[in-house]
């Protein structure tokens, strides 16, 4: 089985970065194989922001008990990852980001503790997918990609690919079938190459 998480980062049920989501989970789910999908969506999880307490520093784990809780064996579990925002002042959501912070305890569980609690062995697969609302393009989307590819090695998951989209003020994805079919294919794309590597 190949358990494939989604984490969607905007505020929005149904913008752009879900409408790109949506197309990539069926370009998935179209590769005849035994495909779980988990479809996180951050707006709606109660997650506590990182207060620093240091407490992953003594033990294992987060000591905040919200939904984190939840999230955090869902990493370990997941062989592909897709993780989806908006661009807010050139980085990712506040939700996403919050998200983000607390894998400190992830962070510390290998590097202080030398006890991860996240499968340093198992192989996993993450991409990218922002929007923005600016036309500037790829300028737009540098400041999260940082972000992300920190958060993709506390997990211990190959930051494979970056779908962006920019200029979607004006031109919403959702009238945009080059875009949506592009991120078809990526999701094909993804279980190919998640396959190749995973023997």
């Amino acid at each position: 089985m190949i358990k494939t998480l989604a984490l969607i980062g905007s505020p929005r049920k149904n913008g752009n970065s879900k409408k790109i989501v949506n197309q990539i989970l069926k370009g998935i789910k179209s590769i005849k194989r035994d495909i779980e999908i988990h479809e996180i969506f951050l707006a709606k999880q109660n997650i506590q922001p990182c207060i620093a307490c240091e407490g992953c520093h003594q033990r294992p784990g987060c000591i905040i008990r919200d939904d984190m809780q939840k999230l955090y064996p869902k990493f370990n579990q997941a062989d592909l990852i897709i993780v989806a925002s908006p661009v807010y002042f050139n980085s990712v959501s506040a939700q996403l980001k919050g998200m983000i912070d607390r894998c400190q305890a992830i962070w510390a569980s290998k590097y202080i503790l030398q006890n991860s609690i996240i499968d340093r062995k198992k192989y996993r697969l993450g991409i990218f997918v922002a929007t923005a609302g600016n036309p500037e393009g790829i300028i737009e989307f540098e400041p999260s990609i940082r972000v992300i590819d920190i958060f993709f090695k506390s997990i211990n998951t190959r930051y494979y690919k970056n779908f962006f989209v920019a200029n979607t003020d004006k031109k919403p994805v959702a009238f945009r079938p080059e875009i949506l079919k592009q991120a078809y294919q990526l999701g094909i794309e993804m279980v190919t190459e998640f396959l190749k590597e995973d023997i």
